[in-house]
């Protein structure tokens, strides 16, 4: 589902770069129209709980150790202005990072979603995105982000990078540096002209790339080529295994 994993899997198992074949995840897009998203936005903000003028900082993902949502928390308590965690997901770690969040005094500024059926609502209502994992494939929240027209920050893992395009779309951290995962979500934060530039080319972006309608496109070729070199395999084999008519030699011959 991403060159990084495609390639992965060559090196591992040693399989043939002609045999392995990357095909990104694919996203319906119908659902991220933002006419209608922009329509309900104030109005999910509202359910969320976030003021009128704060800025929403959004991750989804299941609150698992992976995907490493801590360390999200310590830099909201020192960021300036009003500003909110908004975490959509469940997972073993839920009791950690609330009791986290109020440990730093920031309990009243993190909003813990659950899981949710409503994601590009939500996403809609927020204005940035935080992926902070550890490991990851091709990240099918990501995608979605860009297409609610959200600029992200990421850890540079698997294929974040083929998602976020750097510097035009977002920001991709090298992994474990902490601190400038923070600084990235503080700049996104105080520059509103920034977020708007990288969350509408995020959003064409990823609806080029990861439209469901390109992703099929591929997945079709694919099969026409296989089946194309399978007939012609399927014919070879044919006239391999056909039997030899020797003609006018003995019967041993024959």
């Amino acid at each position: 589902v991403s060159d990084a994993t495609r390639d992965d899997f060559r090196r591992h198992y040693g399989y043939p770069a002609d045999r392995s074949h990357c095909i990104q995840n694919g996203v319906e897009t119908d659902e991220y129209d933002p006419e209608r998203l922009a329509a309900g936005k104030a109005a999910m903000r509202r359910e969320i709980g976030l003021p009128d003028h704060a800025v929403a900082i959004v991750s989804v993902g299941s609150l698992t150790a992976e995907k490493n949502q801590d360390i999200l928390l310590p830099p909201l308590a020192d960021l300036d202005g009003d500003v909110h965690l908004v975490l959509v997901g469940d997972g073993h770690l839920s009791d950690r990072l609330e009791t986290q969040a109020q440990a730093l005094g920031v309990a009243d500024r993190t909003h813990f979603l659950g899981s949710r059926s409503d994601i590009p609502k939500v996403l809609s209502a927020c204005d940035v995105f935080v992926l902070p994992s550890r490991t990851e494939g091709m990240p099918a929240a990501l995608i979605e982000a860009g297409l609610a027209g959200l600029p992200g920050v990421a850890f540079r893992v698997g294929g974040i990078a083929e998602v976020i395009d750097e510097g035009r779309t977002g920001f991709t951290i090298e992994p474990g540096d902490d601190k400038e995962f923070g600084r990235a979500v503080a700049q996104l934060m105080h520059d509103s002209a920034l977020r708007a530039r990288m969350g509408e080319t995020a959003r064409r972006r990823c609806a080029d790339r990861f439209g469901m309608d390109t992703v099929t496109a591929q997945w079709e070729a694919l099969f026409d080529r296989l089946l194309t070199v399978g007939s012609a395999i399927g014919a070879a084999r044919s006239r391999t295994d056909a039997p030899v008519l020797v003609g006018k030699g003995s019967q041993d011959d024959a």
